[in-house]
């Protein structure tokens, strides 16, 4: 079973606290990412079709953007110039998740986006989003008094992805990662860096 179709072909269905599109090249890649943040609550749209992506960009409201950077159809980096060059769009948080080094792209990322390894999404996924989204509900009252975020669909998320059996570790692991680093913040760790592009 691959990554399961969080929301119909139109995209985003309600207007939930934090609404997230996800573009991997490869379906697999999409479970774990869409899996940690509907067990925290926020709305999902997965999608490999960057063209489906760049539709959803400009016709819906997104609150965060992840993606890879190889694709075959547009990469990641030229799909990020295009939305950062149009005054309407720029202001959408991107975070890349990549299997690449990111040194080579800092200078091409701006400060108010990040990079994150994907060998880092099982652990500090939650931490690179609250990093991006600080002043935003949940991460408000994370910051003020601790609390975490969760859905409350929690067991009837967990179901729809029985062959992914990391499900709960990643989840957990990226909850004690999180509370761990709510004393240091802001915080860079070895997978998460915000991006050095001048204005």
């Amino acid at each position: 079973m691959g990554a399961p179709e969080s929301k119909s072909n139109s995209g985003f269905v309600s207007n939930g606290l934090v609404r997230i599109l996800c573009l991997q090249a490869m379906p697999e890649a999409l479970v774990p990412i869409e899996a940690i943040y509907q067990l925290a609550g926020f709305e999902t749209v997965g999608t490999t079709d960057c063209y489906r992506a760049l539709h959803l960009l400009k016709t819906q409201r997104v609150d965060l953007f992840t993606q890879n950077i190889e694709r075959p159809e547009m990469d990641g980096m030229k799909l990020y110039s295009l939305l950062k060059s149009d005054p309407k769009f720029r202001l959408i948080k991107v975070l890349f998740i990549s299997g690449h080094s990111g040194s080579r792209y800092f200078r091409e990322i701006y400060p108010a986006d990040g990079f994150l390894s994907v060998l880092d999404v099982s652990k500090q996924l939650l931490l690179a989003t609250a990093e991006l989204l600080k002043d935003r509900s949940p991460f408000v009252e994370l910051f003020a008094d601790g609390t975490l975020p969760c859905s409350d669909q929690f067991e009837n998320l967990c179901s729809k992805w029985p062959d992914w059996p990391g499900l709960l570790q990643g989840w957990e692991d990226n909850i004690r990662f999180l509370k761990d680093h709510l004393n240091h913040w802001p915080s860079e760790t070895t997978g998460f860096r915000r991006g050095a592009k001048r204005e």
